[in-house]
């Protein structure tokens, strides 16, 4: 969830999208195509590289960006934003709201309705 994660990892994403949306503009690209690799993001963001690692490691478990290669031992890895949105349209453990609760459960009982007209017939 957004909310556990430091507010430096939060800062880190918007960094790393808004370099990206810059890399990809010059390259006609959609930022999601872009990877990148630390060494970029310390020097666009001035952190140290321990700080980088931290908030990188963290932001690749939530899946808000991917490792797209890389290897162990000396390989560098790279990573690619999975999508080009801010966090909190990313999070997607916002409780729904009781509205969209009722929606979806009529969704799902009109499915079973016709699930059941399909085996009846």
């Amino acid at each position: 969830m957004i909310r556990d994660l430091p507010q430096g990892a939060k800062d880190l994403y918007e960094i790393i999208r808004r370099m990206l949306k810059s890399m990809a503009q010059k390259e006609k690209l959609e930022a999601t195509q872009v990877t990148f690799i630390q060494k970029q993001i310390r020097e666009r963001s001035m952190l140290g590289a321990d700080s980088v690692r931290k908030y990188i490691q963290l932001l690749v478990s939530y899946e808000y960006l991917q490792v797209v290669g890389g290897k162990r031992h000396g390989t560098r890895f790279c990573y690619r934003l999975r999508e080009d949105k801010p966090l909190a349209e990313l999070d997607i453990t916002v409780i729904p709201t009781p509205a969209e609760m009722e929606k979806r459960i009529n969704q799902n009982k009109k499915s079973e309705e016709d699930r059941g007209k399909l085996r009846n017939s």
